[in-house]
């Protein structure tokens, strides 16, 4: 077996820094889509309710005072959407979709919107597992390309000097 020389020693301990640099980058990219799933949990329903048009037939048929609500608890939603937090009686965002599926659970299809939700974050696991792969991607094709340089210029180096294989 072959002894290794400073340059394939150095390569291989770039190579080993690069990829703890980027399992790093690609661990916290990762996980902040894990931080996106779970707050995608409560703000894909209430952004879905907050789109919600008010003229609806099923939301004109309630009575003023009903209609009113329900445009002050569409007015939270899109103001938790905005602000991260909206709720004055410090519900989390959690909480307040449980009210508004509650209280509008017979005019509004929660379900549907919580199928769309589950949807998503089903893509969002495949969207994670394509992260890794370019992460790889990120460390191999570098990692190879600068190994092929290294033994060209070897080569081209070794043409010069008159040295046989």
């Amino acid at each position: 077996m072959q002894r290794l020389n400073g340059w394939r020693r150095l390569w291989i301990v770039l190579s080993v820094l690069y990829a703890a640099a980027v399992v790093i980058f690609v661990a916290n990219t990762v996980s902040d889509s894990d931080n996106y799933s779970d707050r995608m949990s409560a703000s894909y329903t209430l952004q879905a309710f907050a789109d919600l048009p008010q003229d609806l037939p099923q939301i004109k048929a309630l009575s003023l005072d009903n209609q009113r609500e329900f445009a002050i608890d569409k007015a939270r939603a899109r103001r938790s959407l905005k602000e991260g937090r909206s709720h004055a009686d410090n519900q989390t965002d959690e909480e307040f979709v449980r009210g508004i599926s509650k209280k509008w659970e017979g005019l509004i299809d929660f379900a549907r919107i919580d199928a769309e939700r589950q949807t998503r974050l089903e893509q969002l696991t495949s969207s994670k597992l394509e992260q890794i792969g370019y992460g790889f991607l990120a460390w191999v094709v570098p990692v190879v390309l600068v190994y092929i340089l290294g033994l060209s210029v070897g080569w081209i180096i070794g043409g010069f000097r008159g040295d046989r294989p």
